[in-house]
């Protein structure tokens, strides 16, 4: 497990299956929060979200793999808490889909509403080669994302799974609605490139599922090839950034 540190936070590469945090207040399993913690002590001195996760910033999906964030100080963890609600926090992924943008599959990306990204300061990033993604491929100036805002709730019928607001039909399957935006761009093949802000659970899984681009290895959103036996799944968090002002 790769682990570095910058002037404000300790950046983690976490690895595939790894909880991120603890299930809840009785939990005492492995999990990236409990290795750091035993690497990093004096985290428990920050006041984070709950008392056991110090510094922890967010979390990844047990299957996500990359960048996590733990705030050095009360002061680093306020200023991200900040920056975030001011909606000036983005959480770079990089995702491999079952189809190509050039397979027409998924939603015609010409007709989806675009949207231009500026970079501020990179507050930590880690491009693997096992993604054959480069920093060099995925460097922002002033680069157009499509813009994915579809609404996503948790289900009913079981709580493992998040189901977008489509129409009244799944509305009514829901037991609460996320209004969350994703802006995504392909990089090649079937390589997307994917930005979001705060977001909420398995957002990047069901918005690219949706618009039919399902991420492979998702075994719960990626109908594609249910039978065939599925690698990991290739959803990758490579950065954290602050940006500047958006048109």
């Amino acid at each position: 497990m790769k682990i570095w540190e910058t002037p404000k936070y300790i950046v983690v590469d976490k690895p595939y299956g790894l909880p991120t945090t603890y299930k809840n207040e009785q939990d005492t399993g492995d999990c990236l929060v409990k290795r750091i913690i035993k690497l990093y002590p004096k985290l428990l001195s920050v006041k984070g979200y709950k008392e056991r996760e110090g510094g922890l910033l967010y979390r990844l999906d047990n299957e996500t793999t990359g960048v996590v964030l733990f705030a050095k100080s009360n002061e680093n963890f306020n200023e991200f808490i900040a920056l975030s609600q001011e909606g000036e926090i983005f959480k770079r992924y990089i995702a491999h889909t079952e189809f190509g943008i050039n397979q027409c599959k998924g939603k015609n990306f010409d007709k989806m509403d675009s949207i231009f990204f500026k970079p501020r300061e990179v507050l930590g990033e880690y491009y693997p080669l096992a993604f054959n993604v480069s920093a060099k491929d995925v460097e922002l100036s002033d680069t157009e994302y499509k813009k994915v805002d579809i609404p996503i709730g948790h289900s009913k019928k079981s709580m493992k799974r998040m189901i977008p607001v489509i129409d009244s039909i799944s509305k009514s399957r829901l037991r609460n609605i996320n209004k969350v935006v994703s802006y995504i761009r392909d990089i090649n093949l079937n390589t997307f490139d994917v930005l979001i802000q705060k977001g909420c659970r398995h957002q990047i899984r069901v918005h690219l599922a949706t618009i039919g681009y399902p991420i492979i290895g998702d075994n719960l959103y990626n109908k594609e090839n249910k039978n065939v036996i599925k690698p990991k799944m290739m959803l990758r968090c490579t950065s954290v950034f602050s940006t500047g002002n958006t048109h």
